[in-house]
């Protein structure tokens, strides 16, 4: 069945954010009691299904702590199945999954992930949200400064460094 932010939402449960949520806050122990979902975005590349802010609150160590984490979730697209195509449905979730952007290093700082869930036709990335603000209204100035900090994270790989 493909998937909807509506129906994604209404999927969620509190098992399925368990090891996030525990991740996020760094205690195996961590247990939610409640939390609300907002979508953020949705559709805007065709194997995306949309990407949600998740927040809500756990006991740990018999206080209630608040959290807050991002949910990403991508399905197969016909247009996307090519594994060699830089746009394939899986790519950010495979880099994310085998701990690839921790070995970036300098002033591009990738989100914390709290796991890939493989879940056959879907890929669900639990992320780090990150206060600030949206690209989107970023100056000219703000815009070259992000990409030389990609251009030198790319040059690294590139090389090996």
């Amino acid at each position: 069945m493909e998937q909807t932010p509506r129906n994604v939402i209404a999927s969620l449960s509190i098992q399925d954010l368990t090891g996030p949520v525990r991740l996020a806050l760094n205690d195996d122990q961590a247990a939610t009691i409640d939390w609300t979902a907002q979508t953020l975005t949705g559709g805007m590349f065709p194997a995306t299904v949309g990407v949600y802010h998740l927040s809500g609150t756990a006991v740990v160590n018999a206080q209630a702590v608040p959290w807050s984490l991002v949910l990403k979730v991508s399905q197969a697209h016909p247009w996307f199945m090519d594994p060699h195509s830089p746009a394939y449905w899986r790519r950010e979730g495979l880099a994310y999954a085998a701990d690839l952007l921790d070995q970036v290093t300098g002033d591009l700082v990738p989100v914390r992930r709290y796991g890939v869930e493989d879940r056959g036709d879907e890929l669900w990335c639990w992320l780090e949200l990150v206060q600030g603000q949206a690209a989107t209204s970023w100056g000219l100035e703000r815009r070259v400064l992000a990409a030389r900090h990609f251009g030198t994270m790319a040059g690294r790989y590139a090389t090996g460094q």
